[in-house]
């Protein structure tokens, strides 16, 4: 399983990767256009991620904006959402 982690705390990304990394590959960014970059390049290659941690307040792009971007991102390729 491939996860990514958006975080602008390298402690917290540290914290959450010791918990998770057992599941699986783990990919860390540090904000919320990173994370869409990720994203879509996961997409692109056809690894997509089936986690995604994302914290609120993030610089550049939040949590919250991020995973709407998300979401249009599956809409706009077809991915059901769950």
């Amino acid at each position: 399983m491939k996860i990514l982690i958006a975080d602008d705390s390298q402690l917290n990304i540290k914290l959450v990767s010791d918990i998770l990394k057992s599941y699986g590959e783990i990919v860390s960014v540090s904000d919320g256009f990173q994370a869409i970059t990720e994203f879509q390049s996961a997409l692109k290659n056809k690894n997509p991620f089936y986690l995604i941690c994302l914290d609120i307040e993030m610089p550049y792009l939040d949590g919250i904006s991020t995973l709407f971007s998300i979401r249009d991102l599956e809409k706009q390729e077809n991915i059901k959402q769950s």
